[in-house]
C-alpha cells in the first residue's frame, strides 16, 4: 500500500517536471533575442558615433 502511493507520487512529479522543461524555450527565445537586440542596436549606435566624431 505504501509502496503505490510513492510510486504514484513520484509519476505525478516526474510529469510536472518536463513541462516545465517545455515552457524553457517559449521563456528564453525571446529573451535572448530581446538581449542580442539591444546589444547589437547599442555597438552600432557606439560605432555610428565614434564615426560622427572624426
Amino acid at each position: 500500500m505504501g509502496w503505490g502511493s510513492a510510486a504514484r507520487h513520484h509519476d505525478s512529479h516526474s510529469l510536472k517536471a518536463p513541462a516545465m522543461w517545455d515552457l524553457f524555450p517559449i521563456i528564453f527565445l525571446p529573451f535572448k533575442l530581446i538581449v542580442l537586440g539591444t546589444g547589437m542596436f547599442f555597438a552600432i549606435k557606439w560605432h555610428h558615433d565614434q564615426a560622427k566624431k572624426k
